[in-house]
């Protein structure tokens, strides 16, 4: 399954170091990561700028605005799930706050960023925003939260690597979920703007495949569609995410994820597709 993400400014590196005082300082590189992770999934992107020798990870404070997702899981008879949640962000020391997800950061580094974080799902299933008759007879689907860890490696200009992995805390499912994402970004130094091109597998245990996909006997006798039960799914992705720094303290960033769904969650008769998509827009200041 894939992700609203992570969310979290830099402040395009303090605003390209404060526009590297003099144009002689712009031939130092910066770059930037977008995750699109856990449904949880992604509503704004990462920018990390490569840091003067002896500064670690973003500069620290707050950012705040709105963000726009709208995820479409293939449910039969169901539009795209379209939901407007705040984009707040925070950037301490130790602590932070990334869109939806709050943790602690491990290791804080140039190249190598390690993290613990709660993160809310943002996955469900309405019966009443199916057209789908027999749709409407199964059980509804909420969010879920997940506690999960993370790493994160730049190469530098050939790209980034992340991993995920994380497992709910709601009891709504008790499944697990990860993430391996490699991206790469396509703008030239010290640039106000990003454009990231990215490809990686969603892995979702059975327990999460059959809380969202599954129809248990009941449902199938109160609806008439076959009894379905999920297995382990891996799923690959592919998607473009970019930024655009208006000045040092406005950005706007957004992102598409196409996902090819895997034969344990294609196979479920709630579902009419092979694929699945998501897309975010979110509006940041930085203070």
């Amino acid at each position: 399954m894939t992700a609203y993400g992570e969310v979290n400014k830099s402040g395009f590196a303090f605003y390209l170091r404060e526009r590297y005082v003099n144009s002689s300082r712009l031939k130092q590189r910066s770059y930037a990561f977008l995750t699109i992770a856990s449904f949880s999934l992604c509503i704004a992107p990462w920018a990390y700028a490569e840091e003067e020798e002896g500064m670690q990870g973003p500069p620290l404070g707050w950012t705040f605005g709105a963000a726009v997702i709208s995820n479409n899981l293939a449910y039969r008879g169901a539009d795209a799930d379209t939901i407007i949640v705040p984009a707040i962000g925070y950037e301490g020391e130790n602590y932070f706050i990334r869109g939806l997800s709050a943790g602690r950061s491990l290791v804080r580094t140039r190249e190598q960023q390690a993290w613990v974080a709660l993160t809310l799902d943002l996955s469900r299933f309405q019966p009443g925003e199916t057209s789908d008759p027999q749709m409407q007879l199964l059980e509804r689907r909420n969010f879920n939260a997940q506690l999960g860890v993370g790493y994160r490696y730049q190469l530098g200009r050939p790209g980034n690597i992340s991993v995920t992995l994380s497992t709910d805390v709601t009891g709504r499912h008790d499944g697990q979920r990860g993430q391996l994402q490699y991206s790469i970004p396509l703008n030239r130094p010290m640039q106000a703007w990003q454009v990231s091109p990215n490809i990686g597998v969603n892995y979702a245990s059975s327990r999460y495949v059959d809380y969202y996909y599954g129809i248990s006997e009941a449902e199938s006798a109160r609806s008439d569609l076959p009894a379905f039960a999920g297995s382990d799914a891996f799923s690959p992705f592919i998607g473009i995410s970019g930024y655009q720094y208006f000045n040092e303290r406005l950005s706007l960033a957004g992102g598409f994820t196409l996902t090819r769904s895997a034969s344990a969650i294609a196979d479920s008769p709630m579902v009419t597709r092979g694929s699945y998509r998501t897309i975010f827009a979110t509006l940041q200041y930085r203070f």
